[in-house]
């Protein structure tokens, strides 16, 4: 049934076709076998009847004179039929006179108790008892035994006749009907493809052929209509269509003007909102630290007063007081609280001297380095000896302009904090670097794009919970024991550090792995009084060459441009990458200095890849705020040559630039 359900129409005509010939084939061929086996049987009955008809009546005399061997001779007249297996013949009283065995394997003939004088069929025999008479009075009767095995084998054969010629003809009809099924399937394919072909291409335009005036050509002409009533409100929607979308279109426009304008006003509005949120939160910061620190001053000098007479007197009662008197350890634990209480004084007074003029020239690694050989560093790290404390110094730092002093003060604190922060083993970990920011970067502080030397000071203690990271810079706001580790002016001394200095600082913690406290100093271009230049600057002085630089920043543009100036080359500068290529194109220039990030406009990879369009040899190198990125990678397997990381170092850039002037 699967066939005929889910085949093609061509396969159902063929096996409905197949399927109703087979049956007729099989019914007639059936009934043949069956008439057959009918007329076999029937004409096998009469002639075994007629067989039993003459031995009986040649056995009549030998049944009157019990002639026994008279009746022998007469049964093996049944030689001539190879179907029967035996026979008997007995007189009127039952007794056997004689009898016929066709095989020595058949010991006796078994007589049947079957109706006389009519034959009886078995499965695979046929029998018959036949009276035998004489003047009308029974004197014996004859049984025969016979089987069915011939009659079987050709009936088997005639079977095996009627399935060959069955089978042949289903082959023949099955030729037949894959033929001439085409007079009724091809315009049924000829429309199906029609209507594919109007699914696919949505063209109602096409008709379908009608060759003949029977059914099909009737729905043909019903399709045909149909696809021309379908063109023709097609035609008109389609009208409709192309006015709606046109009409939808412009709506839409003008919705996604207002919804992007209105987006954009409220992103301003938001970003206006955070930054005055957080210009808010810094303002209240800075004005409560300065109004801490202007109290702290008047404290700090009246309490300075108090602790003057306490400390001198106590000095002077111990020094007039016996060595064995009661009285001189009381002496003593004024003295000492006196000295704790002054430590506490001059942390007020640091923190109320805001406004210091700082104009030294600082190398903030020497700083560090100075911090870690004083006294009160290895008393530090006596007290914590399972602490170890790491350096991180880049050996190219620039400098910074500031109080030594106070940069020294502010180190100590926050190492000192680092290492309290830790129980057990752990470790601290200075840091210094240079960086260059083209974004600012929004944390505790927000810090300006620009030239910075970082300094960080990291901890793997308990780390900081964000409800106190607002308050850990303000004076007295600790967790730690008043007077055992510190005076709770720590963090605040590092704080007002930092903004005399024009820096930002931000804070990063995590409870339970530790904080990281980074400070961010303006950079200088300035020497130290003590630093020499290692590296003798005739390695890397120009020789006249051009110089084009790119950089979208006006204050990296002019440091590279004074760099390259002062060491002897001719330079041109740039804005974006769009000068670059628009100035290139009437100029030469023996190497381009190309910032990687540049917005808006193209970037330094997409720059140089057009350069190399018109300027196929042109040197290069690539300089960026950010660490080598996949980008410098790029340009720099275009040809471009080496990678300089901003901030400017002059011998760096120099040595660069002379590199790759130096190459073919």
């Amino acid at each position: 049934m699967a066939l005929l359900t889910k085949g093609s129409i061509k396969q159902k005509l063929i096996w409905i076709s197949l399927l109703t010939t087979s049956i007729a084939l099989f019914l007639t061929c059936g009934m043949l076998v069956i008439s057959e086996l009918l007329f076999n049987r029937q004409m096998m009955m009469e002639r075994l009847d007629v067989q039993a008809q003459i031995i009986g009546t040649n056995s009549t005399a030998a049944l009157v004179f019990k002639d026994k061997q008279a009746a022998a001779e007469i049964l093996k007249a049944l030689n001539s039929s190879p179907n029967i297996v035996c026979a008997a013949l007995k007189d009127e009283d039952g007794g056997q006179i004689a009898s016929y065995l066709r095989s020595s394997d058949t010991k006796q003939c078994h007589w049947q108790h079957i109706k006389p004088d009519i034959p009886n069929f078995g499965i695979n025999n046929l029998d018959i008892i036949k009276t035998i008479k004489h003047d009308d009075e029974i004197i014996g009767s004859l049984y025969i035994h016979t089987d069915l095995t011939d009659i079987y084998k050709r009936l088997l054969w005639g079977v095996i006749i009627v399935l060959g010629a069955v089978l042949l003809s289903m082959a023949a009809a099955y030729v037949l009907l894959s033929r001439l099924q085409r007079i009724i399937t091809q315009p049924l394919f000829h429309m199906a493809d029609i209507m594919r072909t109007i699914s696919e291409k949505k063209d109602y335009s096409v008709r379908v052929n009608i060759q003949d005036k029977d059914e099909i050509g009737i729905l043909g002409e019903g399709f045909n209509e149909m696809l021309t009533q379908i063109q023709k409100r097609e035609t008109e929607l389609a009208f409709h269509r192309e006015n709606l979308q046109a009409k939808v279109a412009e709506r839409t426009r003008e919705l996604a003007d207002a919804n992007a304008e209105l987006q954009l006003q409220l992103s301003e509005r938001q970003r206006m909102e955070e930054e005055k949120l957080a210009l808010v939160s810094r303002l209240n910061r800075a004005e409560k630290m300065e109004a801490l620190g202007t109290m702290a001053g008047g404290v700090a000098h009246d309490l300075n007063n108090v602790l003057g007479v306490m400390t001198g007197y106590a000095e002077l009662l111990m020094m007039s007081l016996p060595p064995d008197s009661p009285l001189l350890k009381f002496a003593d634990n004024i003295f000492t609280s006196s000295k704790k209480g002054g430590v506490i004084i001059q942390d007020l007074l640091t923190l109320a001297r805001r406004g210091v003029t700082v104009s030294t020239v600082i190398d903030i690694n020497n700083v560090v380095s100075n911090y870690l050989n004083t006294p009160v560093h290895r008393k530090l790290a006596g007290l914590h000896p399972e602490v170890t404390f790491a350096l991180e110094l880049s050996p190219s730092t620039l400098n910074m302009k500031g109080s030594p002093v106070h940069m020294e003060k502010t180190i100590m604190n926050l190492v000192t904090n680092a290492a309290e922060a830790i129980a057990g083993e752990g470790a601290v970990t200075i840091r210094t670097e240079n960086l260059f920011l083209d974004k600012p970067v929004h944390g505790y502080d927000s810090v300006t794009a620009g030239e910075y030397v970082a300094l960080s000071v990291s901890d793997t203690g308990t780390g900081i919970s964000p409800e106190n990271i607002a308050h850990i810079f303000e004076p007295f706001y600790t967790k730690k024991k008043m007077g055992r580790s510190g005076t709770g002016l720590g963090l605040t001394i590092v704080w007002g550090t930092v903004k005399d200095h024009d820096g930002y600082l931000d804070v990063i913690s995590e409870q339970g792995k530790g904080s990281t406290f980074i400070l961010y100093f303006p950079v200088t271009r300035e020497e130290t009084a003590e630093k020499e230049i290692q590296t003798p600057v005739d390695g890397y002085m120009g020789k006249g060459e051009k110089i084009l630089v790119v950089d979208d920043i006006a204050e990296q543009r002019n440091i590279a441009r004074d760099i390259m100036v002062k060491l002897g080359y001719q330079v041109h500068t740039v804005s974006g990458g769009e000068e670059a290529l628009e100035y290139l194109t009437d100029n030469d220039a023996d190497l381009v200095i190309l910032d990687m990030i540049m917005e808006p406009g193209i970037d330094g990879l997409e720059t140089y890849r057009r350069i190399i369009e018109i300027k196929p040899r042109q040197k290069a190198i690539i300089v960026s705020g950010f660490s080598e990125t996949e980008k410098v990678r790029r340009a720099q397997e275009l040809g471009a040559g080496a990678y300089v990381q901003k901030p400017y170092i002059i011998e760096k850039i120099g040595a660069a630039v002379r590199d790759e002037l130096q190459k073919y």
